[in-house]
């Protein structure tokens, strides 16, 4: 849509009332609907130099529109352009990396809490640039999802972890480590999952109990059938399912009710503050939930002894972060796995639950 004119307000008011029109239900068939739209918005002026320029401006600004959610509108901002263009090197990059095999594959240990005793790791990616520093992975992962990528580096990540598992299992005094993986939406709904899974187990030899496939509650809020099939077919298989960041904001209940969760897994921003009463009282919760439910339950981003300390003493049983050890290559976790624990925390007689 071209508006004339040299108000510059002018675009974003008519934007919102285009917006209003197109949330407004109407009937299909006797049955309610409503859709959304995104619109990006590009002013003409100094420094646009043709109308496709104009045009990608208005794209450009459309994309970052959606980015924010539904029924949005942005105005074109220079950024974006240097913002898309970093993008596309980064996609550029990655692709070379994914060719060359530079991506990584780091681990960190999860512990029991009782005594610190290393019962699994979880897989983490990394990747260091030419300059051997590493990428952040809050760049990467949406990089890699936009373009599809994402698919190919859960495979390779999955494949990775398998096979290294097994290898930790077959020392008897690490047979029983487990492998947790992170996958994206976008990986439950490639179709291409389940293969994978049976791929990288039947390549590996490890057990199909021995691996936990991690999901982030965001990756089930659409709740549709090709995702609801691959997790259920998963669990059929003997894979254990974890659902990541638990309680950030999302309907946890609904997705408990609704999906094969074996693992809960709490938000490290509600670790943090454990020792407060409302945030403490929430963990707690999550904690009494996951006994009434059958469910396990690891605390995240654990990072000092007083937060170990107080999740033991709400009968959390287990728990991962910087305070037991970071993501470490496999090269090194035959050390941590020789301290077999971390810290060096000594046993301790479980504590009476408080009425």
């Amino acid at each position: 849509m071209l508006v004339e004119g040299s108000d510059h307000a002018r675009p974003a008011r008519l934007a919102a009332s285009v917006l209003r029109l197109i949330a407004a239900p109407f009937e299909i068939r006797g049955k309610q609907v409503q859709i959304t739209g995104s619109i990006g918005i590009a002013l003409n002026g100094p420094g646009v130099a043709s109308a496709e320029e104009l045009v990608r401006n208005a794209d450009l600004a459309m994309s970052a529109a959606k980015s924010q959610g539904k029924g949005q509108s942005e105005l074109y901002q220079g950024r974006m352009h240097r913002e898309a263009l970093r993008r596309l090197d980064l996609k550029a990059a990655l692709e070379s990396a994914i060719a060359d095999e530079r991506l990584e594959v780091h681990y960190q240990p999860i512990v029991r809490l009782s005594d610190g005793l290393i019962t699994g790791f979880e897989a983490l990616l990394r990747w260091f640039g030419d300059d051997d520093e590493p990428v952040p992975m809050d760049e990467v992962i949406p990089i890699a999802e936009e373009s599809g990528l994402i698919v190919q580096i859960g495979r390779i990540v999955l494949q990775r972890a398998c096979a290294q598992a097994r290898l930790w299992q077959m020392d008897p005094s690490t047979a029983g480590i487990d492998i947790a993986v992170n996958v994206s939406a976008w990986q439950l709904e490639s179709g291409s999952l389940l293969a994978d899974v049976r791929a990288a187990l039947q390549e590996s030899g490890l057990p199909p109990s021995s691996l936990i496939v991690e999901m982030t509650e965001s990756a089930l809020i659409k709740e549709n059938l090709p995702t609801i099939r691959a997790l259920r077919e998963l669990r059929a298989l003997g894979v254990r399912l974890a659902l990541d960041d638990f309680g950030t904001g999302y309907s946890s209940l609904s997705h408990l009710r609704q999906f094969p969760i074996d693992i809960l897994k709490i938000d490290r921003t509600f670790v943090a503050s454990v020792a407060r009463r409302r945030e403490g009282a929430l963990v707690r919760s999550i904690i009494d939930l996951g006994r009434t439910m059958n469910v396990a339950i690891i605390a995240e981003g654990i990072e000092t002894a007083a937060q170990a300390d107080e999740l033991e003493a709400m009968e959390c049983t287990l728990g991962q972060g910087f305070y037991f050890g970071r993501a470490v290559p496999a090269e090194a976790v035959g050390e941590l796995l020789t301290i077999g624990r971390l810290p060096a925390r000594p046993a301790r007689r479980p504590r009476a639950r408080s009425a």
